[in-house]
């Protein structure tokens, strides 16, 4: 028959805790691989974990594939089944601590340093490190992408939350030392049971114990599946700029993505909310996250203009680092040189608007939600304060010419200034007008360029009867310099303000008609973002080469010419330079580190440090007598070697005597 009385203590470290002496080198093994366990785990939350992050401080992925979603549940089954110093903890409560001296075979019998106190400790210890490293394994088990990320990482921390299983092993071998060979062997299963009063089995403390865990887990699995599906990991809105040497008309998709409702490959997309709205979706056939324009109302991301390498990722901005391609008509595909992919979301970046701007939630009219401080200007307020004036540098006195000098005595505006209110793409606007409302002065170059001509508008005259002031703007990549003549749009526009909003609202660099006669050299914000003043960073094309635009060439406005340079002509040997200079000093852009488990970590590491120093300062005594012992022990060894050596010096005597 089956003695439900009988219980004997775990064969791990832990148990070393009850029975030894607070002072013995069990006891202090005990402490040190615990310490051991739980500076691993600190190390590893720390790694895996970002608490500045208030969306996401775990690092959970986007989303994944069915296969990682099922391996997922039976990872959590096997975690919870296989950790067992937690259950063994709910075990130990549940027997108690018998001290009853009637029960010869209780535990405080059985092993006469146990204690209560020791006992207490010994589950929280145990309980502790249990707990730690189930929710580490939880965790790394969700940030898995991959089966086989799952597993390795599932193996990982099986190693080391069974450590105190194997150190025990070890130690009762002898692999460090007799002594603590001997103190593990006093509690082995065949040599050292002992009896608890209440003859209860462990089958509910189990069972309550896999119901309890399986269930927690399970309902944060399902927590962070929902999160997943939603998108609610994923950035919000996205920065996005594309290459325009291959495929010209690519560059004016630069913008503001924002995250859109509809999924393709079970992929949330994003959507340009700007006229003609293009879309940042995946392609499930082909495997890449693709640039699309919507054809009869309706979006395939398949039928794409720029796409990625192949990925099964859920979160375009993991394609950021890799080969994007696009699509000529002549060569096929080729690749992009160059892609700019960031987020754009104060949730998900830390200090977003780095330390020149303020960050502004809720504001539907200001897309970007950073409200830059005085001099500074951007997405992120990266660049100086836009140049208020820019004029025809004086190393450069050709001008540019209009209507590609058929007219020799046409000449674009040697000064522009900023118009107040307008941008377009992040970028400010410039005109050849000073002023505003019926103050307004058109600069127009007359070669020889000796002076300038003002023409002031009179108190019935507006923009409308003005049709030769010149243009500069951005398009997404390039800067392009042309006049209202070009811009159909700008027919009707009667004041300043208007063509502010004309600009800031209904341009863009595709969709809009006009004609480009003068085309800047690339301007990639990969370039500039993290500039400061010292570098170069600015919103103006000050400094920038020209070209001639095919579009001029052919003196007509089409799809592919207008944002093509003309590279059978050489650059334009003019540039513009700010008069307006402003000192301000760059976005420093700064991080911040995860420092939450920082001090966690150091008390941990420390751990071990200081109950190596509590054994010998706290112990003296033990350390006295250990010391008087093993003196003796040398002493009585030292005389019996002086005894031989005298017995062999007699017996030597002996021999000469008799010869």
């Amino acid at each position: 028959m089956v003695d439900f009385t009988v219980r004997y203590l775990p064969e791990d470290t832990f148990s070393f805790i009850i029975y030894s002496h607070v002072c013995s080198r069990t006891f202090f093994l005990a402490i040190l691989v615990f310490s051991f366990q739980i500076a691993v785990y600190a190390l590893l939350a720390y790694d895996i974990t970002d608490l500045t992050n208030e969306i996401n401080p775990f690092k959970l992925p986007v989303n994944v594939e069915m296969p990682v979603r099922i391996a997922e549940a039976f990872a959590i089954v096997v975690a919870v089944t296989t950790q067992d110093d937690v259950q063994q903890a709910l075990n130990l409560m549940r027997d108690g601590y018998d001290q009853d001296p009637a029960n010869h075979s209780s535990l405080d019998q059985t092993f006469p340093e146990a204690t209560k106190a020791k006992w207490i400790l010994s589950i929280f210890l145990r309980a502790f490190e249990g707990l730690f490293g189930l929710a580490l394994t939880f965790l790394l088990i969700m940030q898995s992408t991959t089966v086989l990320d799952l597993l390795l990482n599932f193996l990982a921390m099986e190693f080391v939350s069974q450590l105190d299983d194997g150190v025990f092993v070890l130690t009762r071998a002898g692999f460090f030392g007799r002594t603590l060979s001997e103190e593990a062997k006093r509690m082995s299963d065949e040599d050292t049971p002992y009896k608890v009063t209440v003859p209860c089995t462990a089958s509910f403390a189990a069972a309550t114990y896999f119901i309890i865990l399986s269930g927690t887990f399970f309902a944060f699995w399902w927590i962070i599946r929902t999160k997943q599906v939603s998108g609610e990991f994923l950035c919000q809105q996205i920065f996005a700029q594309f290459g325009d040497e291959v495929v010209p008309m690519l560059g004016a998709f630069t913008g503001l993505y924002s995250r859109h409702t509809n999924s393709y490959g079970n992929r949330l997309s994003y959507i340009d909310d700007r006229v003609g709205g293009a879309l940042l979706a995946y392609c499930l056939e082909q495997k890449r996250w693709t640039l699309s324009l919507v054809t009869d109302n309706v979006y395939d991301p398949c039928t794409w203009i720029a796409a990625s390498d192949e990925t099964i990722d859920f979160d375009v901005l993991t394609t950021a680092t890799s080969q994007w391609v696009v699509k000529d008509a002549a060569k096929g595909i080729l690749p992009l040189s160059q892609h700019f992919l960031a987020c754009q979301d104060h949730m998900h970046i830390d200090n977003l608007c780095g330390k020149y701007g303020n960050r502004i939630i809720g504001d539907e009219d200001d897309k970007y939600g950073c409200k830059c401080k005085r001099g500074r200007y951007g997405l992120r307020c990266e660049y100086k304060e836009p140049c208020q004036k820019m004029e025809i540098s004086q190393d450069y006195n050709n001008g540019f010419v209009k209507r590609g000098g058929t007219n020799s005595s046409s000449y674009f505006a040697s000064t522009f200034y900023l118009l107040e209110g307008a941008e377009a793409y992040n970028h400010p606007v410039y005109t050849s007008l000073l002023g505003t409302g019926q103050e307004i002065i058109h600069h127009e170059l007359l070669p020889p360029p000796d002076q300038d001509v003002d023409v002031t508008l009179g108190d019935n005259q507006t923009l409308s009867n003005v049709t030769d002031i010149d243009i500069i703007v951005f398009t997404g990549v390039r800067w392009i310099l042309s006049y209202k003549s070009w811009f159909p749009g700008l027919k009707d526009i009667n004041d300043v303000s208007e063509m502010a909003e004309y600009f800031s609202k209904k341009f863009h660099g595709h969709f809009t008609k006009y004609t480009a006669l003068y085309i800047s050299e690339p301007a990639y914000v990969s370039e500039t973002l993290y500039m400061d003043s010292q570098t170069g960073a600015e919103a103006s094309p000050s400094n920038l080469k020209w070209q001639y635009s095919s579009a001029l060439a052919a003196f007509q406005s089409t799809f592919d010419q207008r944002l093509q340079p003309d590279l059978e002509k050489s650059p334009v040997l003019t540039k513009f330079s700010c008069i307006e200079e402003n000192g301000v000093d760059g976005p420093g852009l700064e991080k911040k580190s995860n420092g939450g488990i920082g001090a966690f970590i150091g008390i941990a590491l420390a751990a071990a440090f200081v109950l190596t120093v509590a054994y010998f300062v706290c112990c003296p005594n033990r350390k006295t007598q250990q010391m008087d012992v093993e003196m003796e022990e040398l002493q009585f060894d030292e005389n019996e070697e002086i005894d031989v050596e005298q017995d062999v010096t007699a017996a030597a005597e002996c021999k000469v005597d008799d010869w």
